[in-house]
């Protein structure tokens, strides 16, 4: 009786993960496709010069984003993942609290020293100006959502942190201005940007509502709050790394824009944002295995860490290499989704997917060491290449143009998870790359 009794649980007990991973794979999806439906629907509702202008203000904000945030949500993922693994929750909420804080503090004062010098420094003549004021007061609920969706994530669900991500936001607005263009209405970068404010403040509302839900956020005082010296470094070392690859990939976008007027930025823009769509399936497994690693690492279950390295990393190869392949191939026929306008951008999208196709075997490097305690050899190390690829970036840009800066760009993007992989190496003895010998050797048994 027992026997039988067992026997419909255990088929069950082995099919919740799996459903559980489709419930993070479905969320991201939803999530990479607000990102990219709102570029598809913008490239097709803006004038090209437009366009390029809402790269430019979007990726300000992006920046300011990751530097109002300070690192604490590549935090949150190794010292909350860890708390809440340890199940210390008022550890964890703690942790979450001052997070929150912290973002909501920076915000506030970016965005208003943003607001002084747009309306009373040089930049008053901008063309872009006014839509960037806006993107300003959209800083505070842009950035909390994502310190919420690291909360989630560390807390194992990262389905709905991966659903409340910047997704969210970006689905809200393209559903909204593809109504609007259907009911008639001129659309125009400001008014994109007004739109993007309302959607943002909304996602940031479902998101602090979620964590009260959840109980993650209870009354904290000061005199609760733990000892953050660790969490602060980490923070200080991870905003760093964070940064520098956020400038490699696009701060040479802001160059292209000076040097060759908004329709290169534009071209550029629509490829990068097609290409940069694998990141965030990458992203989708580092949020799933990250607290885990930290777990390993932890407890010095290197062989565990390295077997974990390794099948992730073959997981990332397996879900990239097939899209950036057919982005190398089929670019021009891709970038018709945007418009007949940017059919002759194409070589730019095979460029970038490019280098991101040398560099998604080795994907996992840069993980391997966050989650390791190594984040500091690997701070000085990321920053050396971005500056070196930047470098490179803005010398081939002032020649070629947005050519160049896609050169660039692959380039820094093929260097900079090799270099983690030989770190990682050096400092672990564990090749961050997938293995599929003892995969199979594993299997044979």
């Amino acid at each position: 009786m027992n026997g039988y009794n067992k026997l419909p649980s255990e088929p069950a007990r082995q099919l919740l993960p799996l459903l559980r991973h489709a419930r993070i794979f479905a969320a991201r999806c939803t999530s990479v496709g607000g990102v990219v439906l709102l570029n598809i629907v913008l490239a097709r509702c803006l004038p090209k010069s437009e366009y390029g202008l809402f790269a430019v203000c979007m990726t300000a904000l992006i920046v300011l984003s990751m530097l109002v945030r300070f690192g604490s949500d590549s935090a949150l993922l190794r010292f909350g993942g860890a708390a809440w693994q340890a199940q210390d929750r008022p550890k964890f909420n703690r942790f979450s609290f001052w997070a929150i804080a912290l973002t909501c503090r920076n915000s506030l004062a970016v965005g208003s020293l943003g607001w002084i010098v747009l309306n009373l420094g040089p930049s008053t003549t901008w063309d872009g100006s006014s839509s960037m004021q806006w993107l300003l007061v959209a800083l505070l609920p842009w950035s909390t959502i994502f310190t919420i969706s690291f909360i989630l994530k560390a807390c194992n669900r990262p389905a709905l942190g991966s659903l409340l991500e910047v997704g969210m936001a970006s689905l809200l607005t393209a559903v909204w201005v593809a109504i609007a263009t259907w009911l008639g209405r001129d659309i125009r970068l400001e008014y994109v940007t007004q739109v993007l404010l309302i959607c943002s403040a909304i996602a940031c509302v479902i998101g602090i509502t979620l964590l009260y839900v959840f109980g993650i956020l209870p009354k904290v005082t000061r005199k609760d709050h733990p000892d953050h010296s660790d969490f602060s470094q980490y923070c200080r070392n991870a905003i760093v790394i964070a940064l520098a690859q956020l400038l490699a990939n696009w701060g040479t976008l802001f160059y292209l824009y000076y040097q060759w007027g908004t329709l290169p930025t534009a071209d550029f823009n629509g490829a990068a944002r097609f290409a940069a769509v694998t990141v965030f399936l990458v992203n989708l497994i580092v949020v799933v295995v990250a607290p885990r690693l930290s777990g390993l690492s932890a407890h010095g279950e290197l062989e565990k860490f390295r077997q974990l390295v390794q099948r992730s990393s073959l997981l990332v190869s397996v879900v990239t290499m097939p899209i950036l392949l057919t982005m190398v191939v089929a670019a021009p026929w891709v970038l018709l989704i945007l418009g007949p306008k940017y059919a002759t951008s194409w070589p730019l999208l095979s460029i970038l997917a490019a280098g991101q196709l040398l560099g998604s075997i080795a994907s996992f490097g840069p993980t391997a060491l966050l989650m390791s305690g190594h984040e500091k050899v690997w701070r000085n190390v990321a920053v050396t290449v971005a500056i070196s690829c930047v470098a490179l970036a803005i010398l081939l840009c002032h020649f070629w143009g947005a050519w160049g800066t896609a050169i660039g760009v692959a380039c820094y993007q093929a260097l900079y998870n090799w270099a983690a992989v030989l770190l990682a190496r050096q400092k672990l003895g564990v090749w961050a790359l997938p293995n599929l010998t003892r995969i199979t050797s594993g299997r044979t048994r």
